[in-house]
């Protein structure tokens, strides 16, 4: 049966109010799920606050497809249903979205408002689905959370990865993960391995590093202690490039397990800003450099930098930004994960 316009607005009213405050955050946040949104979510009355929060996450994120892109990230913030937008209050939260939005707070409310009364329609009229991001059974981790910083505007340039990863079962030890190279001037080397500089600033020790293909090096992370399942570890790594061997333009994320979010910052530097910037959104890797596929524009700031956000990769599909000096410049690059 279709639900009627009371529903409707009776859910709209219980999104919106449940986005303001400290949000799904809110140590009372069995108190603040009204019936209408615990029965959507499938929200058990004897649930506590940890399991109720999951399903209510769960399900919101499953619903976002449903809202245009920018509502998707208003939503996310304001709730907020990734990690990257916490803060302790709505404005708060808000705040931080705004400058890639490109809107006053006012219309990102407006647009707030507008996704929760469409979030309520959805969710009234479609069943309960695992999420998008969700982790599967089979893989032993899931990652909560990427932050990279790619600095190009130094002698030797660097990459910055910060990672938050969820174990999936008990005794988690070691991490396997990857770097896929695309170099201007051919192929990766074992010569090119021996020079690559990987240095973990935090949460573990590299124990192997192995040339997995002509494009691909492998890295084993040993973590300090074994992990129980559903806990979680944070790591972070550089890599410094090599200078003899420049890099193709391009930076991607192509996990292999699922990923709730992946922030990127790309440092040109402010007398190297790229002719054309282009994000790429759940593409085959085989498909990055290809300039047939129409893409979306990306911006530059006055200090030669771009940031973007990315939530619930998918796995296997590459996401993050690619680049040309020229206009008739191909574009390419390293890809982590």
């Amino acid at each position: 049966m279709a639900p009627n316009d009371e529903e409707i607005i009776t859910l709209t009213t219980e999104l919106r109010g449940l986005s303001s405050g400290k949000g799904i955050e809110d140590p009372n946040i069995t108190k603040r799920i009204r019936p209408m949104l615990r029965r959507v979510c499938g929200i058990p009355d004897e649930a506590g606050p940890e399991r109720a929060r999951e399903l209510l996450v769960e399900r919101l994120r499953e619903l976002l497809p449903v809202l245009d892109s920018d509502q998707q990230k208003v939503v996310g913030a304001a709730f907020p249903l990734y990690e990257i937008w916490r803060a302790p209050f709505k404005n708060q939260r808000i705040a931080k979205i705004l400058p890639e939005l490109e809107v006053a707070e006012r219309t990102a409310i407006r647009w707030l408002d507008e996704a929760c009364e469409r979030l309520a329609q959805a969710a009234l009229n479609q069943p309960a689905a695992p999420s998008a991001g969700a982790a599967t059974s089979s893989s032993p981790w899931h990652t909560k959370s990427v932050e990279v910083a790619v600095v190009l505007d130094l002698a030797t340039p660097e990459i910055h990865e910060h990672r938050t990863i969820v174990a999936n079962q008990d005794g988690l030890s070691e991490v396997e993960l990857s770097l896929t190279w695309a170099l201007v001037d051919g192929k990766f080397a074992q010569a090119d391995l021996d020079g690559l500089t990987v240095d973990v600033l935090y949460g573990g020790t590299v124990v192997t590093t192995i040339l997995q293909s002509d494009r691909r090096v492998g890295f084993t992370l040993k973590l300090p202690r074994p992990l129980g399942r559903n806990k979680e570890h944070e790591y972070a790594f550089r890599i410094k490039l090599a200078p003899h061997h420049p890099i193709e333009p391009f930076y991607v994320c192509t996990p292999r397990y699922p990923c709730e979010s992946f922030r990127m910052h790309v440092r040109f530097g402010a007398d190297k800003v790229p002719h054309s910037l282009w994000k790429i959104h759940r593409t085959l890797p085989s498909e990055i450099g290809d300039s047939v596929i129409a893409r979306e524009a990306a911006s530059v700031d006055s200090c030669g930098e771009a940031h973007i956000d990315f939530l619930d990769l998918e796995p296997n599909l590459s996401y993050g930004l690619r680049w040309s000096f020229t206009a008739a410049e191909a574009a390419g690059g390293p890809g982590p994960c």
